[in-house]
């Protein structure tokens, strides 16, 4: 499936003339994504090429083009309707549809991905964010589409090459998107790491994209950061927050003895712990809490708590 910006790129037909060969003569009827964006499928492009070679090399207008189509479809047409196979999305739910069009893309992208093309890889991310934009490309495709290869790594389906080359990939366009949104001066800024020998990142990412929208100044040091330097840096750039992630249960206790450290030398460093790692014994501290890096229904309440306008 291809969005109208990819239609006109590729056939060079500007997408308001797609717009209005639809509307008035109905040469091609694209599907509609959950969010209302145009749909075309590869046999809409093959008719609009041909509509394009008709009208350059015939010299036909689009109306006795769009009638040509109409009497061809009823000729062809020896199949009984309730025999037909239905169109792609055209008696699904609304729901239904946008499983579909997501399970569309991600089968797209990962045979790209496993066969390393970087180019059909990315047209099949820019499809995603044209339809969606990028938060939701990344919680809804790229997200699910890591952990498949992850699993399809772990379990021998893929090579370590294949599953590097897609989290390369992804962390690409995540950082391109990350690096394009702005720096409100007035949030505290923010770190956000796994401890060492931590390299499970996915979640984090996914929160650090969601504060950087709210214009927090997020430094993002990624997986396996060693300890040795991040109390300097939370003096250097005035550190507010740190969001951690641990999946491994074996990393805590070397952690919880940094934070003991760290949150007594900083009393105002606020600290975010996530991922299924954690498990803390005794009592909370004040300035530790929890989050699921995965779910972001709690992420709006807590920004509220934490980035109150400083005095």
């Amino acid at each position: 499936m291809y969005s109208i910006q990819k239609v006109s790129d590729m056939l060079g037909i500007p997408g308001v003339t797609l717009r209005a060969w639809e509307a008035r003569h109905g040469i091609v009827h694209p599907l509609r994504s959950v969010g209302g964006h145009r749909l075309y499928s590869e046999e809409d492009v093959a008719t609009l090429r041909r509509v394009k070679r008709l009208m350059k090399e015939q010299g036909m207008k689009i109306g006795e083009i769009a009638h040509r189509l109409k009497r061809e479809k009823s000729t062809d047409r020896t199949v009984p309707r309730s025999a037909e196979v239905p169109p792609l999305f055209s008696i699904a739910s609304e729901q239904e549809r946008s499983v579909r069009i997501d399970a569309h893309i991600a089968d797209r992208l990962y045979p790209a991905l496993v066969a390393f093309n970087a180019e059909e890889a990315n047209r099949a991310i820019d499809l995603a964010i044209s339809l969606y934009g990028y938060e939701m490309t990344f919680h809804r495709i790229l997200a699910p589409l890591l952990v498949r290869i992850g699993n399809d790594w772990e379990s021998g389906n893929l090579a370590v090459a294949q599953e590097h080359f897609a989290s390369q990939l992804i962390l690409q366009r995540f950082m391109q998107v990350f690096r394009s949104l702005p720096v409100d001066p007035g949030m505290p800024c923010a770190v956000a790491f796994c401890p060492p020998d931590e390299h499970h990142q996915l979640g984090l990412l996914l929160f650090s994209l969601y504060l950087r929208k709210r214009g927090v100044d997020v430094i993002y040091l990624g997986p396996d950061t060693p300890y040795e330097g991040l109390g300097r840096l939370i003096e250097m750039k005035d550190v507010r927050v740190a969001a951690i992630s641990v999946t491994d249960p074996a990393l805590i206790v070397p952690l919880s003895e940094w934070l003991d450290r760290t949150t007594a030398q900083y009393p105002e460093l606020h600290v975010l712990l996530g991922g299924s790692g954690f498990g803390l014994q005794g009592e909370p501290r004040r300035q530790w809490e929890r989050v699921s890096y995965e779910d972001d229904v709690d992420w709006e309440a807590w920004c509220l708590a934490v980035f109150a306008p400083r005095q």
